[in-house]
């Protein structure tokens, strides 16, 4: 699969790919992606905030594209890691393990993750101004999952009976609730996250047979 970020990013700047690393890095020193002002982006670039100004016309669009480019990253990463493990458990596992480090280490990523999703206001529409100019269409976050859901079918592990598509969906699904329950470590008690893990995957199987 073509990587998602090269689709997005086919050309960006140095000062570009600093700016986006600096909304990353102070995201991770602990700073508020709300508060962020467009002087303290501009310092922790190492660039003048005039000179910001020559490649966005506001923070909320440095955000917006901070935001896709640390998703894009993100996601090829993920892709990389599914494509060198084997076998339908190994490359669900190694999903889950990634969700894990991302979503409860990197404060950078789960703030710019709940804007793209729950986020209101100017960022979030520069986000989707962002992505709606650029060539990738929102099937390529299926698209993943639906291959992963085939490499099961193949193995004998799911049933081919049921549409690709909705192997894509009942995948996710189970992921989305991965997510919940490793953030909400109340939800936790006495289990711990190998027992989580399998019961991930065996709740995949079990929906897809």
């Amino acid at each position: 699969m073509k990587r998602l970020k090269t689709m997005v990013f086919d050309s960006i700047s140095e000062k570009e790919l600093q700016i986006y690393k600096a909304v990353t890095a102070l995201l991770e020193e602990g700073k508020n992606l709300s508060e962020l002002t467009v002087s303290e982006i501009a310092s922790k670039a190492g660039i003048g905030k005039g000179t910001t100004y020559e490649y966005f016309k506001s923070k909320d669009e440095i955000i917006g594209k901070a935001l896709l480019y640390e998703i894009s990253t993100k996601m090829d990463e993920i892709s990389k890691i599914v494509e060198a493990a084997s076998g339908f458990k190994s490359r669900i596992y190694c999903i889950m393990d990634w969700l894990n480090e991302n979503f409860t280490n990197q404060k950078s990523f789960i703030q710019l993750f709940e804007l793209s999703h729950h986020g209101n206001g100017e960022s979030k529409e520069s986000l989707r101004t962002v992505m709606n100019k650029c060539p990738m269409s929102p099937d390529y976050f299926y698209e993943g999952l639906r291959e992963l859901g085939m490499t099961g079918v193949e193995e004998g592990v799911l049933s081919g009976q049921i549409p690709a598509t909705l192997i894509g969906v009942s995948i996710l699904t189970q992921l989305v609730g991965y997510v919940t329950c490793i953030q909400r470590k109340e939800w936790m008690d006495g289990i711990s996250m190998e027992q989580l893990k399998e019961f991930v995957y065996h709740g995949i199987v079990s929906s897809l047979n």
